[in-house]
């Protein structure tokens, strides 16, 4: 799509939160230390590992092992779990690391169950920011 008149992105495109390179942990030495330094949280789709980075905004990495399957399902299950996250950084404090496990049900999980357990586990690790309890927990569905 092309830029309107006036310079502006369409609306589609401006709306979007866009997972960017400042939003990923890439460094597997960054990686080690959140497991490391940080708490972690168990779910039944994923492990959340959090570490109080104090120097960045809210970054994430994702980790498949085989265990989940093989590369078709692994990137899946990864895709998924960058979306959630995309989808409810707003809620989450701006200075935190984190790691998430995917399990071998995340690929095939159901949309609002990946959703809700993300937040639950943020609530737990305490990754959510203090205004988010007023925020009513939004589910996005899946179009």
């Amino acid at each position: 799509m092309s830029p309107s008149p006036d310079g502006s992105c369409p609306p589609s495109d401006a709306a979007r939160p866009l997972l960017r390179r400042r939003h990923r942990l890439r460094s597997s030495k960054r990686i080690r230390e959140t497991y490391d330094q940080g708490s972690r949280q168990v779910g039944d789709y994923m492990v959340l590992w959090v570490r109080n980075a104090g120097d960045s905004c809210c970054r994430l990495a994702v980790v498949a092992s085989r265990k989940v399957g093989h590369a078709v399902k692994r990137n899946r299950a990864k895709r998924r779990i960058r979306e959630v996250f995309r989808l409810h950084r707003h809620l989450l404090c701006s200075d935190m690391d984190l790691v998430i496990v995917c399990r071998y049900t995340t690929g095939s999980a159901d949309w609002n169950a990946l959703c809700e357990e993300f937040i639950t586990l943020a609530r737990r690790s305490g990754v959510l920011r203090a205004d988010a309890g007023a925020i009513k927990d939004r589910v996005h569905e899946k179009k």
